[in-house]
């Protein structure tokens, strides 16, 4: 079982989560959850945190030496008589087949994915064609205030809609523009002066 694996045993322990992970986990049951973004991004750490919250879980990367030769369907039919109900797959989009593979699985109703995948492009193209099966996030690289929460322990949650929107604006629409067309005209006189 791939949750032996010490290195996945440290990822998946990592403290600080995502902004991503609560809605990933809070997804329906009647859904698969699909995460798609760059490489190095944090989808495997994503991946591996949420399986170590959920009972009946295991985790695989789809581009596994061991699994060539396999169709997912086979290895998640399997995983799915040892007992895993909720299986978390990493790299999907490597399975040439893995949409309508996906497909198969979500219409037999066994068991419950939860996969990943580096290609954006292909998932959310074949995200289209699971769209009443999967829901297809997108994650995006680290924000501001991830940083600040990871790197230096200061937490600063996000503020309610209706705070932001009375807030007032530190500078008129005027001036904001004002400011705006002056740093444009900057940038272009330093570019402009700027040797080639």
């Amino acid at each position: 079982r791939a949750a032996k694996n010490g290195k996945i045993q440290k990822l998946a322990g990592f403290g600080k989560k995502r902004y991503i992970y609560k809605a990933a986990m809070a997804v329906g049951k009647d859904y698969f959850t699909g995460i798609a973004g760059m490489r190095g991004i944090g989808k495997t750490v994503l991946l591996l945190q949420m399986a170590s919250a959920k009972e009946n879980s295991v985790y695989f990367s789809a581009d596994a030496s061991y699994l060539q030769g396999n169709s997912m369907y086979e290895v998640i039919g399997s995983l799915r008589r040892q007992g895993f109900g909720n299986i978390f797959i990493d790299e999907i989009h490597t399975n040439p087949d893995w949409a309508a593979e996906v497909k198969t699985i979500y219409d037999e109703h066994e068991v419950r994915l939860f996969f990943s995948g580096s290609s954006s492009m292909k998932i959310r193209q074949s995200g289209a064609d699971l769209s009443r099966r999967a829901v297809i996030m997108e994650m995006k690289g680290t924000s501001f205030r991830e940083y600040l929460s990871f790197s230096k322990g200061i937490e600063i949650g996000l503020p309610a809609l209706a705070t932001v929107s009375k807030t007032t604006p530190f500078f008129s629409s005027n001036e904001t523009l004002f400011f705006g067309i002056l740093a444009m005209q900057l940038l272009l006189a330093l570019a402009i002066s700027m040797p080639a």
